[in-house]
């Protein structure tokens, strides 16, 4: 059921809170288009994953935001870009936050 191997992938990208994603309920700001449009290049060479997922994503950022607030523009994208084919796929979404300097999100697929 599902990948035994953990596969893990970095991406040099600040994780986007989706405070900033949206302009009311229906229009993306140019920030997360400009966000996604670069996220989708990133994941370019990560293969579709089989589902059920049990994913971890870590994210690095530097000020204290929301836990939750990044993770449906990552997932959105994951989706976008047919790394998963759906979140409705997701059996397990362990997230960690990590104050950093350093912006990077890290995703593994368990």
């Amino acid at each position: 059921m599902g990948n035994t191997t953990p596969k893990e992938y970095e991406i040099d990208i600040n994780p986007l809170s989706i405070n900033g994603a949206w302009v009311g309920r229906r229009f993306k700001t140019p920030k997360y288009k400009k966000w996604t449009e670069y996220m989708l290049w990133l994941l370019k060479s990560v293969k579709p994953q089989e589902k059920p997922y049990r994913i971890e994503i870590d994210l690095y950022i530097a000020m204290l935001m929301d836990i939750d607030n990044p993770i449906k523009p990552i997932l959105d994208t994951l989706t976008k870009s047919g790394v998963i084919e759906d979140d409705r796929y997701i059996e397990k979404l362990t997230i960690r936050k990590i104050v950093s300097k350093d912006k990077k999100i890290v995703i593994r697929f368990t």
